[in-house]
């Protein structure tokens, strides 16, 4: 499975090659050096960097509190035993608390 990533940026097109390099430095020193950028069918550079997961934590309760800030109710078993990949909140990786 690839790496997530997301979206930091979105530039129109046409640019110059000394303004998308200042654009690419600002945004490594920023975010680190795994930048990538892809083009959009409407003419647009789509920066991108890695991104983390959401970490999922069991409570007291039996629920999970997420990463983003919300309580998700399971009635059994695990995030990754109900194949849970995704968050359904903020779209990054379930990383599961052990």
């Amino acid at each position: 499975m690839p790496n997530p990533t997301e979206q930091i940026d979105l530039i129109p097109l046409p640019i110059s090659l000394q303004k998308l390099v200042e654009l690419l430095d600002k945004y490594r020193k920023k975010w680190g050096p795994d930048i990538f950028m892809t083009q959009t069918a409407e003419g647009h550079l789509r920066l991108f960097r890695p991104c983390s997961g959401c970490l999922w934590t069991p409570n007291e309760d039996g629920n999970w509190e997420t990463g983003c800030g919300n309580t998700h109710v399971l009635i059994n078993g695990t995030p990754a035993e109900n194949q849970h990949r995704f968050c359904p909140y903020c779209g990054k990786p379930i990383q599961q608390a052990l």
